[in-house]
């Protein structure tokens, strides 16, 4: 629903499935309203109306979503109850054409030239470039576009803001060794993320098999990195006015938070297999799909996942908590690991160690032996996980192929 949705839908006024509510200090009577709706054929409850039909809006913080939430879930028996929130295309506050960035405006036009996904006779008149994007309209500059090149962000757009933090050890508490915060556009916000990551994660040699020269990588790929970074800043619920993306990297995993969770209808289980394509924010994620960043089929998880199994590392966890979206990559980011490869990460946990000591005992050796050899009752897909950390670490290296692969203790590792 956009603003020329929830105009006509107010137009008509109150009636027997349509009610006003002027903001959630009204959730206890808006709850009571859903349920004489439920109990006869349904309706719709829109907040942050008068009863003149006044759209006043209101901001959203975590606290309300909660409240909401906690409403809807004391509905017996539990109902399907849907919620939306008008935001994206609403005139942004206080911003002018000329507080955009208008180098990154023709930045998203060239690009979406160059991947066919606007023409090539499309001007470079910045508010032309922006209407063409569906960013102004009647000449009012939305606060989707606010988001994507924005210049000033307080104190009208908190929202902006990306947290960057180095934690020693694997806890919040632990000494922070580096820690930023900037308020950005959505562009550079996936940009200046990406350079935080690439300085901050060490490199470790790796030598393809049948290659003679190495190649220096990081410990999770890249490509599943800026997918994920992609997905935090597209989707995200920009209606909460405290809402972030924060990069959170510790000495055993890599964290990308995204606060306002997962848009309706997905869950975060869906987020490892086949799931909906369901855009929260549809101007801003056309933007980036214009540009070739992205794609709008639903596949870019499923792509995350297949790119860390092709580098041989254990594939992210999804999890909403918090009212956020935490994505979870586990990788040894520790003291051990170094930035030029010259001492191996350190691959830790008792069935690391008890696969280190039998490979070096008995290897090489395949994987139905080492499963044999450990007689701990794990499934072959839980040792492949711990065999491609240990490969990523540099402390297992692979011979042979498909069948006939065997492991062996990388005797070079520091």
């Amino acid at each position: 629903m956009n603003r020329a949705d929830l105009e006509r839908l107010v137009a008509d006024g109150e009636s027997e499935k349509i009610e006003f509510k002027r903001s959630t200090g009204q959730l206890r009577r808006a709850g009571e309203t859903l349920c004489g709706l439920l109990n006869a054929q349904g309706g719709t409850v829109l907040i942050g109306v008068t009863d003149r039909g006044e759209l006043v809006g209101q901001d959203i913080s975590d606290t309300t979503l909660r409240d909401v939430a906690a409403m809807i879930d004391r509905f017996e028996p539990p109902a399907r109850i849907e919620t939306e929130r008008v935001w994206e295309n609403e005139p942004a506050v206080r911003v002018r054409l000329e507080d955009l960035d208008h180098e990154e405006i023709l930045r998203t036009r060239e690009a979406a030239i160059q991947q066919r996904r606007i023409s090539a006779g499309t001007s470079l008149d910045v508010g032309d470039i922006l209407d063409r994007l569906g960013l102004r309209v009647d000449g009012a500059i939305t606060q989707a576009a606010q988001v994507l090149y924005g210049t000033r962000f307080l104190p009208d757009y908190p929202r902006g803001l990306l947290k960057m933090g180095r934690f020693r050890g694997t806890k919040i508490t632990g000494d922070i060794l580096d820690n930023r915060q900037e308020h950005l556009h959505a562009f550079a916000i996936v940009r200046e993320a990406m350079a935080f990551l690439d300085r901050t994660l060490p490199l470790a040699a790796h030598f393809p098999e049948g290659e003679v020269f190495r190649e220096d990588r990081l410990p999770v790929p890249a490509d599943a990195l800026r997918e994920i970074v992609l997905n935090a800043v597209m989707h995200r619920d920009y209606s909460v006015a405290n809402s972030y993306v924060a990069i959170a990297v510790f000495d055993d995993r890599i964290e990308v938070r995204s606060v306002g969770g997962l848009p309706q209808g997905i869950t975060a289980e869906e987020l490892s297999g086949p799931h909906r394509s369901i855009p929260r924010n549809p101007l801003i994620a056309e933007a980036f799909h214009r540009t070739g960043a992205v794609e709008i089929w639903g596949r870019g998880t499923n792509r995350v996942i297949e790119a860390c199994e092709r580098h041989g590392v254990e594939a992210p966890s999804f999890e909403e908590r918090s009212g956020a979206l935490f994505v979870t990559f586990r990788a040894q980011i520790g003291p051990t690991a170094s930035r030029d490869g010259s001492a191996a990460a350190a691959a830790t946990g008792t069935r690391a160690e008890k696969i280190l000591a039998i490979l070096r005992d008995q290897g090489p050796l395949g994987s139905a032996a080492i499963l044999e050899a450990l007689g701990e009752g794990i499934t072959r897909r839980v040792l492949q996980k711990e065999l491609g950390r240990l490969r990523a670490a540099g402390q297992v290296t692979v011979a042979g192929r498909a069948r006939a692969t065997t492991y062996s203790v990388n005797d070079q590792a520091g």
